[in-house]
């Protein structure tokens, strides 16, 4: 196990000077109070003691496979040859083999465009 008891007083540090200034400016402790002097001793303290003692950083033991290993995966597919490719143009409609227009239905008039509808009656 590692220990960081260098880490821990810099830590220890930062925190207490943090501590310190947000105590005085939030206009809790006067600037000649000893309790500035308190806080930033004993968080030192506390985070040097932390950085001996507490566990932080990597196991040395191997820890089990979360899942056991798997058959690896199949080959990939290959890429057919008439799909598209990145970058390339869209086919034209000479080469795409596009179905053939429905043929109209036996009864139907000639025309293309549809009758013109009839105004709605006028309520006067």
């Amino acid at each position: 196990m590692k220990r960081h008891p260098i880490r821990g007083f810099f830590a220890g540090l930062l925190l207490g000077i943090c501590l310190d200034l947000d105590l005085f400016l939030g206009g809790v402790v006067k600037s000649d109070s000893s309790t500035l002097t308190v806080v930033l001793v004993v968080s030192i303290v506390v985070c040097t003691i932390l950085g001996v003692w507490a566990p932080i950083g990597r196991y040395s033991k191997k820890q089990a496979p979360a899942r056991p290993v798997a058959q690896p995966l199949p080959a990939p597919a290959a890429w057919p040859e008439f799909a598209p490719t990145e970058g390339s143009n869209a086919p034209s409609p000479q080469t795409w083999n596009a179905p053939p227009a429905p043929a109209p239905p036996p009864n139907s008039p000639p025309s293309a465009s549809p009758p013109p509808a009839e105004p709605p009656p006028s309520s006067i």
